[in-house]
């Protein structure tokens, strides 16, 4: 019981200090983030923030692990609603062409750049290092609720483990950091296409 009771303090100390240091991200951007100002703001004592971040770069990191929450939960809902609105499995395929084409654009390198400092800087935070797991368990749960829809709808019929399925495509998101160094829209596509490939296989029409 004392131990869930410090936790949830953490949590709740990590989320001010969270809050305060988003809006200083915000109006200067990560080169002129002041952490005193962050501190003096929120409230929250040095000594706190340096026990839960570890230093100026872990706040930074925090928030970017918020933000890429936000936003892998946010193409994990168009696409849902997309899978529940198409009537075919040409469709859904299409729909996931769709979404792994976007994420191919500048902002989606930036993001998957982001993503791996992110983890790196995460293995020495414990805390920032769970919240990472829950948020990837989540983004993982809502994969999987999309796959098993398009399932239940007889628009697939999966030939291995939906578990599996969603692993190979969440590590596929960090993997494609190798084409973006290459820096061609040619090696993107080609990306592409073998990515679709193997969920076609994957995941192929109910017969």
């Amino acid at each position: 019981m004392v131990e869930r009771k410090t936790r949830n303090n953490g949590r709740e100390t990590m989320a001010k200090i969270l809050e305060h240091a988003k809006l200083e991200l915000d109006a200067v951007g990560p080169v002129k983030f002041n952490i005193l100002r962050v501190i003096e703001s929120s409230g929250v004592s040095r000594s706190s923030m340096y026990h839960h971040f570890k230093n100026r770069d872990g706040v930074i990191a925090a928030v970017e692990v918020a933000r890429m929450s936000e936003e892998a939960a946010f193409i994990n809902l168009v696409l849902k609603q997309t899978i529940e609105s198409v009537g075919t499995h040409r469709e859904a395929m299409d729909a996931i062409r769709t979404v792994l084409v976007a994420t191919g654009s500048d902002l989606g390198k930036k993001l998957r750049a982001h993503r791996i400092a992110v983890i790196a800087t995460a293995q020495t935070i414990p805390l920032l290092s769970e919240q990472m797991r829950e948020d990837q368990k989540k983004i993982d749960d809502d994969l999987k609720d999309i796959l098993r829809t398009a399932e239940s709808r007889g628009l697939t019929s999966p030939i291995a483990n939906v578990d599996g399925v969603v692993h190979l495509i969440t590590s596929l998101f960090i993997g494609r950091t190798m084409v973006d160094i290459l820096g061609t829209e040619q090696a993107d596509a080609a990306w592409v296409d073998a990515t679709m490939a193997s969920l076609e296989h994957l995941i192929p029409p109910r017969r």
